[in-house]
């Protein structure tokens, strides 16, 4: 079989094989590969093996208890008292005898009263004191001292003589004292049973019987 003449020469052959090969390389060089990228993991926290299928407890009263011993230490501690006897519950206190004093001098009412001087000779008292500061104070100051004794006659429940009296020089003075309710209706139904005397002329009948009584009681020392 006849062999064909080629129609290139060797040597172009050649530089086609170079030319080709070199075309291939820029081309692997040049070409991107693209490779796929794996997805991003979630991060995870480990846990101890078994831990994660198990349900928590439920908290009970000791456990929150035991978690709070601050709470605890603030809330103060109540014992019961053992061997103690109970305290014995106070008795109402009774009034003492100044304060019944201060309630009745507060409940006292002030009644006019009208104090007969006494005659020269009757009183010693009256007449030392009259002769130094007059009358006036004299009766006044006799007066003062001769009251007590008319109010603790009327709180025994003695009755009052309505013919007390002393011989009198004419003068009178003025005044007024205090009396109890109480002690106010004693001397009234001693003095004045039938209610027809006035407030002053029973105030006159207290004085007079409380300065006659003092006074005899000056005469006779």
């Amino acid at each position: 079989m006849p062999f064909k003449k080629p129609t290139v020469s060797f040597e172009e052959a050649m530089a086609d094989s170079r030319a080709e090969r070199g075309l291939k390389a820029l081309k692997s060089e040049t070409e991107v590969v693209l490779t796929p990228t794996a997805p991003a993991k979630t991060p995870q926290i480990s846990t101890p093996s078994g831990a994660e299928n198990k349900p928590k407890p439920p908290q009970t009263a000791d456990a929150g208890a035991a978690s709070a011993p601050a709470r605890a230490s603030v809330q103060p501690s109540i014992q019961p008292s053992v061997g103690r006897k109970p305290q014995p519950v106070a008795e109402a206190r009774r009034p003492t005898p100044r304060a019944t004093t201060m309630l009745e001098e507060h409940l006292k009412l002030s009644i006019p009263v009208t104090a007969p001087h006494p005659a020269p000779g009757v009183s010693p008292s009256y007449d030392a004191i009259a002769a130094d500061h007059g009358p006036r104070t004299a009766i006044l100051a006799v007066l003062r001292r001769a009251w007590p004794e008319i109010e603790a006659h009327l709180a025994a429940g003695e009755r009052i003589d309505q013919a007390a009296a002393y011989p009198v020089s004419g003068v009178d003075t003025d005044t007024t004292r205090r009396l109890s309710p109480t002690l106010l209706e004693t001397a009234r139904a001693s003095l004045d049973p039938h209610g027809i005397s006035s407030q002053r002329k029973l105030g006159r009948m207290l004085a007079t019987a409380a300065l006659a009584a003092y006074f005899a009681k000056e005469g006779a020392r």
